[in-house]
């Protein structure tokens, strides 16, 4: 959904398997970071990537997103186990890329709540890419 030179993108997830869960959150992007692109999402940090570039022009682009999972199960914190899986994630995150003619950069902050109680405190993790064409 374009609004002014953002765009804001809205999604939803459901997965089975290790974990199940339902996630639901969005991303706004100020620049043309992924314009024409096909664009999938980091299962850990949530940021998102390009895997089959489109027409991306030069530039800087900001992207802001967050998103709630309700987490079901999970086969890395079993009921049985010590740790007590919280059934709510949450993540925020925040990015950056410059984009060249022949060369992109992006870093990206990922900010991912507690999933266990007991856990001491939220996680802060970094993300970087660096795209060169030759």
């Amino acid at each position: 959904f374009p609004i002014g030179s953002a765009v804001v993108r809205p999604f939803v997830e459901a997965q089975a398997g290790v974990e199940t869960l339902v996630r639901a959150g969005a991303d706004v992007t100020i620049g043309g970071f992924g314009t024409g692109s096909l664009m999938v999402r980091d299962t850990t940090t949530g940021q998102r990537y390009t895997t089959i570039k489109g027409a991306e022009e030069p530039g800087f682009s900001l992207i802001l997103g967050g998103d709630v999972a309700h987490v079901f199960d999970s086969v890395y914190l079993p009921s049985s186990g010590v740790a007590e899986l919280k059934d709510t994630r949450t993540r925020l995150r925040a990015g950056m890329q410059v984009q060249g003619e022949r060369a992109s950069l992006f870093y990206g902050v990922t900010w991912l709540d507690e999933e266990f109680e007991g856990q001491d405190e939220p996680q802060l993790l970094g993300s970087l890419r660096l795209g060169l064409q030759f």
